[in-house]
């Protein structure tokens, strides 16, 4: 189970920890994005910060219309406490939870600042 909370930004942001080169989980705060269909985006910096292996190239659409062709690397997250090899696509400044990485769990949101974010994993996948 993860717990987050709503931003002041009222965006639902939750903590998942992925795993670095030297084989460390580190807490990476991502942004929960219904409209990314994919597992996560994550910013440059945190990349580097976490010396992602590079991998794909995979060509997006943005919300806009707009095909782009995003850098992918290969990840592991603690997932439902199990590791889980994701891709991560280079992307923007913030970093997104996708819709893929969430199928087979629950996830409630109280939409208020501070309100709580709960994603509880289901067992259907």
């Amino acid at each position: 189970m993860f717990e987050g909370r709503i931003s002041a930004a009222l965006k639902p942001v939750v903590p998942v920890l992925i795993m670095s080169r030297e084989g460390q989980y580190q807490p990476v705060e991502v942004v929960l994005d219904t409209g990314f269909n994919g597992d996560l985006a994550l910013p440059p910096a945190t990349i580097r910060r976490l010396g992602l292996t590079r991998g794909t190239v995979f060509k997006a659409t943005l919300a806009n219309g707009q095909e782009v062709y995003l850098n992918g690397y290969e990840a592991t997250a603690l997932w439902h406490d199990q590791p889980l090899s994701v891709t991560a696509l280079e992307s923007g400044n913030e970093a997104l939870l996708g819709m893929n990485l969430l199928v087979g769990s629950r996830v409630t949101l109280d939409v208020e600042v501070d309100g709580a974010v709960v994603i509880e994993e289901t067992g259907h996948n």
